[in-house]
């Protein structure tokens, strides 16, 4: 069946890309991008371990919803940031975007390193907040828009495993520097580097917004998008998947490092467990993406999920470390299944003209799971325990896990039926 005609307003524009599609094809530009995306996990890895230790060690903040102010500024602004980079993505293009948040990645770590005051420390996360929701969010589109259809599955698993395994990398580098030099500022020197560095690898790329729609995919109307987040059952739904796994990982962010402290684990035994979590994360999910393509995305979503449960329940119940080094890593594969396969999930049913958007609206969505994992985390974490507020994650995940298997649909790019329904708010 030929392809339909592209969108007069994709038509034009200097430096997009051919209609050539593959990772074959623009090897080399996806390279660059999966580098950029590892910088991107790093900038954040860095504050993994780290910033819930300086909350009490350093500004001698105990209380639970104090110490995690940080990851509600974090969330909202990355929530905020993913929503505006996608349009603007769509309308301006993918390159000038992915400066912008490499732009405002300096800023974070320098403060961190001056901080007289913890709200300090709160506005250096707004930073980074825009830093990877600009940054993040065009890395994997550009990616999505070089790897084609047949392999969008695959295309966000390299992004997010390469971008996961900066996270790992630099979360126990941070605890191994903090032990050799203290929790500041050291480590954060590092960081400020690494967002020169990032800053530097953006200016090289190419723009890749495409310049013909996605075969079968009608446009949807790009202001019909928050409208149909509400309305259509597959938007819906993966957004509210993925605010619960950005909930729970809100959680581990805040509480997993306090909870080791607390059990008497080293630093750098907490940086550890901290890595090998994302680690795990990142490795699971390249070979998840692929396979969402050529299985469907509902079943590894569910089974995700169900993983993700019961690592947290092992991480609570079992206090020896070597339990909690399990637990680590059967929270990564289920974070595997999950992450990768939602965004592919909402990718599927969109056309090539709004796709950054509507994947924009559905990282809002998720990343207000950290506000939620903060919000969630503190205050049952001072009421009743630190043991409690990441037992409540489970709620969360199950509640998730049972909307995918009741409302969701099953795609994968490789296996798209016809006709794919548009979002709500599409044309027919």
């Amino acid at each position: 069946m030929p392809r339909p005609s592209a969108d007069p307003q994709e038509a034009e524009g200097p430096g997009r890309v051919e209609s050539a599609e593959g990772f074959r094809a623009h090897w080399k530009r996806i390279g660059l991008l999966g580098v950029l995306a590892a910088f991107t996990g790093c900038m954040v890895g860095l504050e993994r371990a780290l910033l819930p230790l300086i909350a009490k060690t350093d500004f001698g903040i105990l209380s639970a919803t104090l110490g995690l102010s940080f990851l509600i500024t974090f969330g909202a602004t990355k929530a905020f940031a993913n929503l505006g980079a996608g349009r603007l993505a769509d309308l301006y293009g993918r390159r000038t975007i992915l400066i912008l948040g490499w732009l405002t990645a300096v800023p974070g770590p320098i403060i961190i390193i001056f901080a007289p005051s913890w709200a300090w420390v709160v506005v250096a996360n707004a930073f980074l907040g825009v830093n990877q929701g600009l940054a993040w969010s065009m890395a994997l589109n550009m990616k999505i828009d070089l790897a084609g259809p047949a392999r969008r599955g695959l295309a966000i698993g390299v992004n997010e495993s390469v971008g996961y395994t900066g996270v790992a990398v630099a979360a126990y580098l941070s605890t191994w520097l903090a032990a050799a030099y203290g929790l500041r500022p050291i480590p954060f020197v590092v960081g400020v580097g690494l967002a020169l560095g990032g800053l530097t690898l953006a200016l090289l790329t190419k723009e890749t917004m495409p310049t013909t729609g996605d075969p079968v995919r009608r446009p949807v109307k790009p202001f019909a998008l928050p409208r149909g987040l509400l309305r259509d059952p597959r938007l819906s739904t993966a957004s509210f998947a993925g605010f619960a796994n950005n909930l729970k990982d809100g959680l581990l962010w805040g509480l997993l490092p306090l909870l080791l402290l607390d059990r008497g684990v080293s630093l750098t035994g907490i940086g550890f467990v901290v890595a090998l979590y994302p680690f795990s994360w990142a490795v699971a999910q390249l070979g998840f993406g692929f396979l969402s393509d050529l299985l469907g995305r509902r079943a590894l979503i569910v089974l995700g999920f169900l993983t993700q449960g019961l690592g947290l329940a092992l991480l609570v119940a079992a206090p020896a470390y070597a339990s909690t080094v399990v637990a680590a890593i059967v929270l990564g594969l289920g974070v595997g299944m999950v992450y990768p396969t939602l965004i592919a999930y909402v990718a599927d049913g969109v056309a090539t003209s709004v796709r950054a958007t509507a994947i924009g609206v559905y990282r809002f969505v998720r990343d207000f799971g950290y506000v939620g994992g903060a919000l969630v985390g503190g205050v049952v974490s001072d009421l009743l325990g630190v043991h409690w507020a990441l037992l409540s994650g489970t709620l969360f995940l199950g509640a998730a896990g049972a909307m995918v298997a009741l409302r969701g649909t099953v795609t994968a790019g490789a296996s798209l039926p016809t006709r794919v329904p548009p979002l709500a708010g599409g044309e027919p």
